[in-house]
């Protein structure tokens, strides 16, 4: 998947909770993400500048390009996130981990890097079907009882 199909999809099923989302649908929309919010910012900061200019008192830093974006991919995100969680099988109620201070957003970052489920789970079918690779560590590694 590369991520005009990641974007595409994560904004044709922005309500759709069920399913799985492999790794690179997951991945791919946060680089997109992360890239429109920075151009988001250079926006706001040449907005804001001009606003600066004319006001008696600065403005905040967040500007109306940045809300905007965040407040309209809160959706879709939260939604693409379960579906990444479902596909290691882990439920989606998963997601409320990082509203742990600290410990919450690193365990979820690094349950959003596992490899998802290699067949069908309790969710879904498999969103790579049988394409995807084996696993070139597990070939050399002795395996034991």
């Amino acid at each position: 998947m590369n991520i005009f199909d990641s974007v595409r999809s994560a904004l044709s099923q922005y309500t759709g909770f069920k399913g799985r989302a492999c790794r690179s649908e997951f991945w791919w929309w946060q680089l997109f993400s992360f890239m429109v919010l920075v151009s988001a910012a250079q926006f706001d900061t040449m907005f804001l500048n001009v606003v600066n200019l004319f006001a008696s008192t600065p403005q905040s830093s967040e500007g109306p390009f940045q809300m905007i974006w965040l407040i309209g991919t809160a959706v879709p995100s939260l939604s693409l996130c379960v579906r990444r969680l479902h596909d290691i099988d882990r439920r989606g109620w998963w997601v409320f981990i990082v509203l742990v201070p600290v410990f919450g957003f690193l365990y979820l970052l690094y349950q959003c890097t596992k490899q998802g489920s290699r067949s069908f789970n309790r969710f879904g079918d498999n969103p790579l079907g049988n394409r995807r690779p084996a696993s070139h560590a597990r070939e050399f590694m002795p395996q034991f009882g």
